[in-house]
């Protein structure tokens, strides 16, 4: 109470006896009081108060992305853990020696097309086709310009090639029979 009657001013009055004194207050006192102290514990909370914006701050926003960045290199090492767990069984070779680009696998799985510069004698990258299954091959254009990029057709029967950028031929189809 006296604490109160110290820092804050509250309107009391005492009566002295002989122990112990008796504290009273009139009401019109105390209605005027808290009134007053109402108003003025307002105005310090606006005064204190900090807006809250709708961006977070730069704090948070760099604790997040710290979350965020933690997280995803967590991630990484599970995968990169479950990854590593795996092991090539058996491997085969499946074309010739040499230089081999752009294969491509046909959708029923029985036929690889590449390009390579194989039994070309001016070096430029004919279209290849063999087989998987049974590891024969054939070549499909010598045109003497570079063919890259083979496509199968869905049914496997047909192979689209596009030449080099710098040539001005158009995208042309190879048609191979299988035996």
């Amino acid at each position: 109470m006296q604490r109160w009657e110290r820092e804050a001013g509250l309107p009391v009055r005492r009566l002295a006896t002989e122990k112990r004194g008796t504290v009273y207050a009139y009401k019109a006192e105390i209605d005027a009081w808290r009134e007053n102290r109402s108003t003025l514990l307002a105005a310090e909370q606006d005064k204190n108060s900090v807006p809250q914006s709708a961006e977070p701050s730069p704090l948070r926003r760099k604790i997040a992305f710290g979350g965020i960045c933690v997280f995803l290199i967590a991630a990484v090492a599970i995968v990169g853990l479950w990854i590593s767990t795996w092991r090539i069984t058996s491997a085969r070779r499946l074309t010739f020696e040499g230089n081999v680009l752009t294969p491509a696998l046909s959708p029923n799985r029985k036929w690889i097309a590449f390009s390579s510069p194989r039994e070309s004698a001016d070096g430029n990258l004919d279209l290849w086709i063999r087989s998987t299954t049974d590891g024969t091959q054939s070549r499909l254009t010598a045109r003497g310009k570079h063919e890259i990029d083979p496509v199968f057709s869905p049914d496997s029967s047909h192979i689209l090639g596009s030449p080099r950028e710098s040539d001005k031929t158009p995208i042309f189809q190879a048609t191979f029979t299988t035996r």
